[in-house]
């Protein structure tokens, strides 16, 4: 009785320790793939990003994150909407960028969803999730709300130019 004990005792030991080194491994992925981000290359962020969320980490944080990686991978912007759509279930305006145990994803998802919404031609959801980053925007922040004034313009201008197609040759 007392081995079974013991061989019960040593499989929770394993087990636990397996699982904090696993967590342990994630926090490191993570700070790999913030740091990459910040130097601005996606295409090595993205893999790691990946890896925490199928490792089961599927919060707002992490999908944000994919998102915003696939948003500036050429040819694989639009495989962001999926993530980003997810991302912006959860957002906070207390968002702490850079931090492990930040699961909600930041106001900012609003106007990446609407670059790849307007990327991906669906040019109505765009100007929807435009219009929901302004009205997060600061009143006094100008130049956030030239920024999407400019990619509502050109939502609109999209839509005019495809209500008339010319024939080119």
């Amino acid at each position: 009785m007392r081995r079974l004990y013991l061989l019960i005792f040593i499989f929770v030991l394993i087990t636990f320790n397996t699982f904090s080194q696993a967590k342990k491994d994630l926090k490191k992925t993570f700070v790999n793939a913030e740091f990459s981000v910040l130097y601005e290359e996606y295409r090595e962020a993205l893999p790691l990003f990946l890896e925490i969320y199928n490792s089961g980490r599927k919060d707002a944080n992490i999908s944000h994150r994919i998102g915003l990686c696939y948003l500036n991978i050429p040819n694989q912007k639009n495989n962001a909407v999926k993530y980003l759509e997810e991302a912006i279930k959860d957002i906070s305006t207390s968002y702490k960028p850079g931090y492990y145990t930040e699961s909600k994803a930041p106001i900012e998802t609003y106007y990446y969803l609407g670059i790849a919404y307007r990327i991906t031609n669906r040019l109505n959801e765009a100007i929807e999730a435009f219009n929901k980053y302004k009205q997060h925007l600061d009143p006094n922040d100008i130049a956030n709300f030239s920024r999407v004034d400019a990619q509502l313009k050109a939502c609109y201008n999209a839509i005019e130019l495809l209500r008339t197609p010319t024939n080119l040759i």
